[in-house]
């Protein structure tokens, strides 16, 4: 691209953004995305089975600090169990940086000091396995002992999309890309009937409120209707925090300033349909 051989590049690392934006012969199009990308916490755990512990991980962790910091701003904190992107979305609340409520909720919860292992995958997403040692440190500062794994994607979906046993890791890097912009997608995450090795809810999450909700959107054609019962159900799920919820990536691509009408979608696709010379 710099050398004038292409006119476009998508997904180029991240740690060259900043020269990329400063460059003013290329234009950087940071792509929203519907990846959500979040610590998957085993919710059969003894420690994680209380969301008042799983409260505390989300408030110990200072996400857009990480976004700016270790994503080089290649992503946006969610606000939600899912992406903007999709119908369904409603913002459902805010778990903001604050580890002085984190050791009070672990406090309550009995739960100081305690053992976690936190496994990423390295490669797969933006700066994953980077992201997954910033978390642990945050998670190390409001007094838990974690430890972190990394391995290639095989080893790592071996591990974690099957059923609960005493290899079971407790929490988990894990990024999820509905195909369809439609809530549907991003639910199946918050189902029984996916908990692994039937599906990839790999939190062992469930909630009969939640349940009942989403068998209702299942049958709905009010598309109105629908879309309120996929907002209350986020709500419940934002409460229950069986992630610790973090970001959505961003689809970077970079094209010289020689042309345009390039673009991107949430499916994570560029869109050039429209490319054309720029005019002077």
């Amino acid at each position: 691209l710099l050398a004038g051989q292409v006119d476009m590049i998508i997904l180029p690392p991240v740690s060259d953004l900043e020269a990329l934006r400063n460059n003013p012969e290329v234009n950087v199009i940071l792509g929203d995305s519907d990846r959500t990308i979040f610590i998957a916490l085993d919710n059969n755990d003894p420690v994680l089975s209380n969301p008042t512990v799983r409260q505390a991980l989300n408030y110990a962790v200072d996400k857009q600090t990480i976004v700016d910091s270790v994503l080089f701003g290649a992503g946006k904190v969610v606000d939600a169990p899912m992406s903007s992107a999709l119908f369904g979305y409603c913002s459902t609340g805010s778990y903001g940086y604050d580890p002085e409520r984190a050791r009070q909720l672990l406090a309550q919860a009995g739960a100081q000091g305690a053992s976690l292992e936190l496994l990423t995958p390295s490669g797969r997403y933006v700066q994953d396995a980077q992201a997954a040692e910033a978390i642990a440190g945050y998670l190390r500062e409001v007094g838990l002992t974690v430890t972190v794994s990394t391995s290639d994607f095989p080893s790592f979906l071996a591990r974690v999309n099957a059923a609960p046993s005493a290899n079971t890791v407790d929490m988990h890097l894990l990024g999820w890309a509905p195909a369809i912009l439609d809530a549907d997608q991003q639910m199946q995450q918050f189902r029984s009937a996916t908990h692994p090795p039937a599906g990839l809810g790999t939190s062992f999450y469930t909630n009969p409120a939640v349940e009942q909700l989403l068998a209702q959107a299942d049958v709905e054609i009010d598309q109105a209707v629908r879309e309120r019962l996929y907002c209350d159900a986020s709500k419940i799920i934002w409460e229950d925090a069986p992630w610790i919820f973090l970001w959505t990536q961003s689809f970077p691509v970079v094209h010289s300033t020689d042309v345009t009408g390039i673009g991107t979608t949430p499916t994570e696709k560029f869109d050039a349909i429209h490319a054309r010379p720029a005019t002077s």
